[in-house]
């Protein structure tokens, strides 16, 4: 009888040592690790406060085949404070589709962006503007007309500009585009030119990437120099962007 209650304690205790063991190893064992095998249809709920603290620890973290879905309710923040020296990259080929408003603000820092073509629908928000004007050059002159005067009272952005020389309707004869030639003259509001675009009317638009700012109560001219024989007519238009 006596040997059957020694023999009941001795398991209680053995069974102690082994769930101590289960429980204090992980806290001291640096090689531990909490490995999740979820089955299919597994749905993981967290609430209430979570602390993550990752230190001296890489990482690989492999998605396939698979859709992950974040939904933040409103005031949800997300900050990622990377410090000196830290590099992300990405590889492979990414869509990202922001519909709404997003803000960046990037400081001291060198953006390279390698792509084939960035188009921007301002458009559909209304931010595009236009100008145009026409006029006559005599033969051995000069003419300038202002396109474009701004006076939305902020800086616009001047993305493209077009121009055009055509027969003049008191001549019999067309002007020849080699004899022709311009430029877009942009002023600011003290009437300082600051830039100036040559052109010639073989090609006659100029998509302008990166866009010049044009300051409010700045201007956009057309000048056309006419060294033919005969009187050319001219038209010139500009596009641009407000922010």
């Amino acid at each position: 009888m006596r040997m059957k209650k020694k023999m009941k304690v001795l398991l209680v205790l053995f069974a102690l040592v082994i769930l101590l063991g289960v429980v204090l190893v992980p806290r001291g064992y640096p090689d531990w690790a909490l490995n999740v095998m979820q089955r299919e249809g597994t749905t993981f709920v967290v609430t209430g406060s979570v602390d993550a603290n990752i230190t001296n620890t890489e990482i690989n973290a492999y998605v396939t085949n698979t859709t992950i879905t974040i939904t933040p309710e409103a005031g949800t923040v997300f900050e990622i404070k990377p410090a000196t020296g830290v590099t992300f990259n990405i590889t492979g080929d990414v869509n990202a589709t922001i519909q709404g408003t997003a803000s960046v603000s990037i400081d001291y820092a060198t953006i390279t962006v390698d792509v084939a073509t960035i188009r921007e629908r301002a458009s559909e928000e209304n931010r595009l503007g236009y100008g145009d004007n026409i006029g006559g050059v005599d033969p051995g002159s000069d003419a300038t007309v202002t396109l474009f005067n701004n006076t939305l009272g902020t800086t616009v952005y001047v993305e493209l500009l077009t121009a055009i020389i055509y027969r003049d309707p008191s001549e019999t004869s067309s002007p020849d585009p080699k004899d022709v030639f311009g430029s877009f003259e942009f002023y600011d509001s003290d009437g300082v030119r600051f830039a100036r675009i040559y052109i010639n009317f073989w090609s006659d638009v100029k998509n302008l990437d990166p866009a010049i700012p044009l300051p409010a109560n700045g201007y956009v001219k057309l000048k056309v120099s006419n060294r033919g024989s005969v009187r050319a007519a001219f038209a010139g238009s500009v596009v641009y962007r407000k922010p």
